[in-house]
């Protein structure tokens, strides 16, 4: 294969109540499976998305991007067989030449570039970079230098309603020399069942707390934990005595300190959940006249408006999850990538209706 080539890696952040997976090929590993990751998304139904990034080198490392794209294809196929709708983004390295308006449409212009117009013919997916439904073209820029490098491959153009690539550096900045690529999918998609009626509890921490006694649980538990342990600890059995250690420190934080009962939500979050139980309300009030043949003119009438109101709050909602992640990242300024991936762990961020996927 000749020499090893090491990539940035690849990273899918998922908010954590969508129903979503990684999904892991059959077969071994080999060199380039830290360049590429899949995750299926579950929608309503049977309906699965998987979503993948990837990246390829430059076109000077023949044997590494063809075994990295014959991986990618079995991969795809893989993934079609298990009924699952594909998006792929990633940083392919690859220059095509051509318009969208053009004719004669675009052609291959590298290695690279014909690697992944071969992939998308074998697989039967589209390059939405070359499509109507892309806004912006430039996807790295660096001073003067600018190029589309960045593509998105999917297997139902259909659904997408638009990708925007930031080729201004206008909306989002990572200090990175990569423009964003955010593409809105049309889609619904399944989402964790949550406990009902339980809010977030937080630890009991007021000028009352009695940290002495708490220190000492603390103490204690360390000490029967650590006769317990012992000399035991070995390579294979260091992540089960390290979870024992942080539940010792947990048990005794909620015996000695407690939690709150479940928080009450207000404002913008309590006006979507009396927004979504009118909705629900006019909906049964509906299906009642319906069972009845009755006139169901009026209630259906009723039932549309608080759909339409439940909507527009959820809107409104997302739009201000948005503007606050927005409003984070401008923050950071020229602040490097490690950074910015470190906010994302934190659980930064907003969503939109349907997929929202960033690179």
């Amino acid at each position: 294969m000749g020499a090893v080539v090491v990539g940035g890696g690849g990273g899918i952040w998922i908010k954590k109540e969508l129903c979503c997976y990684e999904w892991e090929k059959r077969g071994g590993v080999d060199e380039t499976d830290t360049e590429r990751k899949w995750v299926i998304v579950k929608g309503k139904g049977e309906d699965k998305i998987a979503i993948g990034v990837v990246y390829m080198s430059c076109d000077k490392h023949v044997d590494w991007n063809d075994t990295l794209i014959a991986n990618l294809e079995s991969e795809i196929r893989e993934i079609q067989e298990e009924g699952a709708k594909v998006i792929l983004v990633g940083d392919l390295n690859a220059h095509f030449e051509g318009e969208k308006n053009s004719p004669m449409g675009y052609t291959p212009k590298d290695a690279n570039a014909r690697n992944v117009q071969n992939l998308v013919e074998r697989t039967n997916l589209e390059i939405v970079n070359h499509s109507t439904k892309c806004l912006g073209k430039w996807t790295w820029m660096q001073r003067k230098l600018k190029t589309e490098i960045d593509y998105c491959l999917v297997s139902k153009l259909g659904e997408v309603v638009e990708m925007k690539i930031d080729d201004e550096g206008k909306e989002w900045t990572c200090g990175s020399d990569h423009n964003w690529i955010q593409l809105i999918y049309r889609g619904e998609i399944a989402k964790k069942q949550s406990m009902r009626g339980e809010g977030k509890k937080k630890w009991k921490i007021d000028e009352n707390t009695d940290w002495e006694k708490f220190r000492e649980g603390v103490s204690d538990r360390l000490i029967e934990w650590g006769e317990e342990w012992g000399d035991q600890i070995n390579g294979e059995n260091i992540k089960e005595a390290y979870n024992e250690i942080i539940k010792s420190i947990h048990d005794t934080a909620e015996k000695v300190i407690g939690r709150t009962k479940g928080v009450l939500i207000k404002g913008e979050r309590g006006k979507i959940k009396q927004a979504i139980r009118q909705r629900n309300l006019r909906k049964r009030e509906w299906m009642r006249e319906v069972k009845r043949d009755g006139n169901t003119t009026a209630t259906w009438a009723r039932y549309q408006a608080a759909v339409k109101k439940a909507a527009r709050e959820k809107r409104r909602d997302n739009a201000r999850k948005r503007n606050k992640f927005r409003e984070r990242i401008i923050k950071l300024g020229k602040a490097n990538c490690k950074q910015f991936w470190d906010m994302l762990d934190q659980g930064g961020g907003g969503e939109r209706d349907g997929v929202h996927c960033r690179w």
